[in-house]
C-alpha cells in the first residue's frame, strides 16, 4: 500500500507531493538495506517511543518497519513504470465514459499498471525474500544463522556442508516456487491461456 501511494504521489500533478515522493524513493533506493536495518536497530528505538508513547518498540517490529519502508520505494518505482506504460487511449476512453479521475485511476490505470509491473514486482518479492538473511546483522536469527548454530551441536559436528546445502536448496526451491507463482499470476492478469 505504501508503494502504491508513493507511485501515485510521484506521478501526481501537485509539485510538492511529487517532489517529496521522488526524494523519498531516490533516498531509499540509494541506501543499502544493511544501513536501513542498522537505522532500525539504533534510531527507531529512539524516535518511535516519542511519537507513539511506547517504552520500547520490539526489534522485530523495527526490522519489519525498515523492510517495509525500504521495499515500498522499489515497489513504487515498478508501479510508476507500469503506470507510464498505460496507453493514453485508455485514459481518454475513461474520460469519454464519464469516469472521474479517481475512478479512472482505480478502475483502469492501476489494474493495467499492476499487470505491466507484475514481473518487476515478482522480482522484488524474490529479492526481498533473499534479503531476509540480513536480519542477522541486527542480532535476529535467520535460517542461515540457525543452520550455523545447528552445526555447533555435538551431533552435527563435521556436517557443515550438508546443512549449508540444505539451506541453499530451501532458498532455491522457495525462489523457484515464487517465480513460477509470479508467472502464473502474470498469465492470469494478461488474460491469455497458458501453454502447457
Amino acid at each position: 500500500p505504501l508503494g502504491v501511494l508513493l507511485a501515485l504521489g510521484r506521478t501526481s500533478s501537485y509539485r510538492a507531493l511529487r517532489l517529496a515522493c521522488t526524494i523519498y524513493i531516490e533516498l531509499m533506493r540509494g541506501l543499502p538495506l544493511v544501513v536501513m536495518l542498522a537505522l532500525a536497530w539504533l534510531a527507531l528505538r529512539a524516535f518511535l517511543p516519542a511519537v507513539w508513547g511506547v517504552d520500547r518498540v520490539d526489534l522485530v517490529y523495527r526490522v519489519i518497519i525498515a523492510f517495509a519502508l525500504f521495499t515500498a520505494a522499489f515497489v513504487a518505482e515498478a508501479l510508476r513504470g507500469g503506470m507510464s506504460a498505460v496507453p493514453r487511449g485508455q485514459r481518454e476512453a475513461a474520460a469519454a465514459l464519464g469516469l472521474r479521475d479517481t475512478q479512472a485511476l482505480v478502475f483502469i490505470t492501476l489494474p493495467i499498471a499492476v499487470r505491466n509491473a507484475a514481473p518487476a514486482l515478482a522480482g522484488e518479492m524474490i529479492g526481498l525474500f533473499m534479503s531476509t538473511t540480513l536480519v542477522s546483522v541486527v542480532g535476529l536469527t535467520d535460517m542461515l544463522q540457525a543452520a550455523r548454530a545447528t552445526t555447533e551441536q555435538p551431533d552435527f559436528f563435521g556436517r557443515q556442508k550438508e546443512v549449508l546445502l540444505f539451506v541453499g536448496i530451501v532458498f532455491w526451491v522457495s525462489a523457484f516456487a515464487l517465480s513460477r507463482l509470479s508467472e502464473r499470476v502474470e498469465y492470469a492478469l494478461s488474460g491469455t491461456r497458458r501453454r502447457r
